[in-house]
């Protein structure tokens, strides 16, 4: 006889080596100020909810948009944003639906005080913009 199947996800806590994203619990939270932030650590979510159960990546990409949405993305955008794969390529992809102002925040906030969600701080480098822009006009 079948039985129907849930999985819960509570917070999975960090294990090393489950994502690429450093974190430490002695800074301040930046997703509390950084939209940028916030889908950085949104991404790791996803990433930790796959590796837990690569049978749950269907729902563990629904809640990302979903998430998404709360926070006031459309669902094409938030739908755009799950499909990148690598770090580097959902760096350049988050930024460059950010607006001015979003980008000066993530790029101005101290690093050495809050969190950073993604893996490097290539987005606080000068050219980065222009690194975007070929980008995109390479997609």
């Amino acid at each position: 006889m079948n039985w129907p199947t849930t999985t819960v996800f509570a917070f999975i806590p960090q294990q090393i080596g489950a994502s690429d994203v450093p974190q430490s619990s002695e800074k301040l939270d930046s997703q509390v100020v950084s939209i940028f932030q916030t889908v950085g650590i949104s991404y790791s979510i996803l990433d930790r909810m796959t590796a837990h159960d690569a049978g749950c990546a269907n729902a563990a990409a629904d809640f990302f948009v979903t998430t998404l949405m709360k926070d006031g993305w459309s669902w094409n955008t938030s739908n755009r944003l799950v499909t990148e794969t690598d770090w580097q390529h959902r760096m350049y992809r988050a930024w460059s639906v950010l607006n001015a102002e979003n980008r000066g925040i993530a790029a101005a906030l101290d690093y050495e005080v809050y969190q950073n969600y993604w893996p490097n701080l290539e987005f606080c480098a000068d050219g980065f913009q222009g690194k975007i822009e070929r980008w995109i006009a390479g997609a």
